[in-house]
């Protein structure tokens, strides 16, 4: 768990192979009335059609796949989810 106002996400596996049907999920919370701020510096997934196989979630509505670097995003809220 961090417990900072700045942080990185890294994979557990270290940008190598993972096991099938993994799911992980991260939430980010922040104190009342702050601002979620997202910044992707590397991004690699398996590519499929739709993102069927792979892909990031974030807040239940932008979803990232293939190896297409996301753009920022931000968000204002205590929380946002990954999956």
């Amino acid at each position: 768990m961090l417990e900072d106002s700045n942080g990185v996400i890294l994979s557990h596996f270290g940008g190598g192979y993972y096991p099938k049907n993994l799911n992980c999920q991260i939430r980010i919370e922040g104190e009342q009335g702050s601002k979620i701020a997202i910044f992707f510096s590397f991004f690699d997934l398996e590519c499929s059609e739709s993102c069927r196989n792979d892909k990031l979630v974030i807040g239940n509505r932008v979803t990232h796949c293939c190896k297409d670097l996301p753009e920022p995003y931000f968000y204002a809220g205590t929380y946002l989810q990954l999956e």
